[in-house]
């Protein structure tokens, strides 16, 4: 727990890994708390929080400019899965420079889905992604995710690169909803800002805005 990211600040000067990894090899974590200061990573391909195997995580009060993915989430399964991850008040500014990158990459394996119940709450992703990454599906952008659950809240995305949520293939069918969330100004010339490659229980989308993107997709 930092002072506040105004206050606290740590600059990261790896190359292709995270300033924070909580993966752990003797079982499972649970109940941790990140928050409070802000991440700065200019290596190549340097990340922030890298999560593995962990449990009621909650991350919050944040600032991060990382050149590679700011918060990257993964798995193969379910016995070493991540479930109940809340992300609030968390700017992405900058971050992913690196070609497979996202700001906040919520990405199991192979088509895995078992990372369930990502909230992200009150965040703003701007100018995340690595410009004019001409590919489909999307490899750069804003946020990632492949997982059963996910609710966005209260969030903004604006001028990012390529795309702003990418939901990717999963092996089963998944729950999106997004509430007062502002999609604008994304940077692409083949994509939307929200491109669903998935099967889908439900998408809902309320209170929200979707404007403006660089060839009006």
């Amino acid at each position: 727990e930092g002072q506040g990211p105004e206050s606290t600040q740590i600059i990261f000067t790896g190359a292709s890994s995270f300033l924070l990894s909580l993966d752990s090899t003797l079982g499972w974590q649970g109940f941790v708390t990140i928050s409070g200061f802000k991440i700065t990573a200019n290596g190549v391909n340097a990340g922030g929080i890298s999560l593995h195997q962990c449990a009621y995580v909650v991350i919050e009060d944040m600032h991060i400019l990382t050149t590679g993915s700011s918060i990257y989430n993964t798995a193969a399964g379910d016995p070493d899965s991540t479930f109940q991850t809340h992300v609030r008040r968390v700017r992405f500014d900058n971050c992913a420079k690196t070609a497979g990158t996202f700001g906040l990459d919520v990405f199991p394996s192979g088509t895995a889905a078992e990372i369930s119940h990502l909230r992200v709450e009150d965040c703003q992703f701007e100018a995340n992604g690595v410009p004019l990454a001409v590919a489909n599906p999307p490899t750069s952008g804003a946020m990632r995710w492949r997982g059963l659950v996910c609710q966005i809240v209260n969030c903004g995305f604006t001028a990012n690169n390529n795309i702003a949520l990418y939901v990717a293939k999963n092996g089963s069918p998944s729950n999106l909803t997004i509430e007062g969330t502002a999609f604008e100004n994304t940077t692409s010339t083949i994509h939307p800002h929200l491109f669903i490659d998935s099967p889908m229980r439900v998408v809902r989308i309320t209170n929200s805005e979707i404007l403006n993107n660089d060839a009006f997709k």
